[in-house]
């Protein structure tokens, strides 16, 4: 998957622009920025999970990235089920609300920044899905606040990271720990994001 991941931002921009690929899903950038500080280097494919096998995503990466959103989707279905479960709720309550359409695949690069060093590949913010399976390469990047410091998180390709996203703490009106993240060195990632569309569990004490 990274090969091909790498192979596919290589393209030319033009052709990642309007090439139409992926189900159109390229963004680059931060168009809104007004400074460096609000500026998040970086592109991406953010394709929904029900697009992946779609004939608009016929593509070399498309074989793949199948096998892959599988493999993740599984994955993500079997996290976010304990954690349902570890709330009172069953596994089923959780699959009848999780629709592919409202599921994600994103492909990151965050390229070096030739301008200015105050640019970030992403900047400080919290998952607004309600679970995220990262997988990144070995040059990393990743960092996350805690006790108000940015740590880094150091890579390993054989390791999957995993985030409790907003969406788990509204719908299930919880408080867990949420880490601001932030990206700040050239690297490449994939990511999987969940985000059931319905209303938000009720816990009883």
């Amino acid at each position: 998957m990274r090969s091909e991941q790498s192979r596919l931002f290589r393209l030319p921009f033009d052709d990642k622009v309007s090439g139409g690929l992926l189900n159109n899903s390229y963004r680059w950038g931060t168009p809104t920025a007004t400074c460096p500080k609000q500026l998040s280097w970086s592109e991406a494919f953010h394709v929904p999970l029900s697009k992946v096998s779609h004939k608009d995503c016929v593509f070399f990466i498309r074989e793949v990235m199948v096998e892959f959103a599988a493999a993740m989707a599984e994955l993500a279905g079997t996290l976010a089920g304990v954690l349902v479960e570890n709330l009172g709720h069953s596994r089923g309550d959780f699959e009848d609300i999780c629709q592919e359409s409202s599921c994600f695949l994103r492909l990151n690069r965050y390229p070096a920044c030739p301008t200015s060093p105050e640019v970030f590949g992403l900047v400080p913010h919290t998952d607004s899905d309600f679970l995220t399976i990262l997988s990144q390469d070995e040059v990393g990047g990743l960092q996350l606040m805690k006790d108000s410091r940015w740590v880094a998180v150091k890579p390993n390709q054989d390791a999957l990271i995993v985030n409790i996203g907003d969406l788990f703490q509204v719908k299930t009106y919880t408080c867990c720990q949420r880490f601001f993240i932030i990206i700040k060195l050239a690297s490449n990632t994939c990511a999987m994001g969940i985000n059931p569309q319905v209303p938000p569990f009720h816990i009883h004490s």
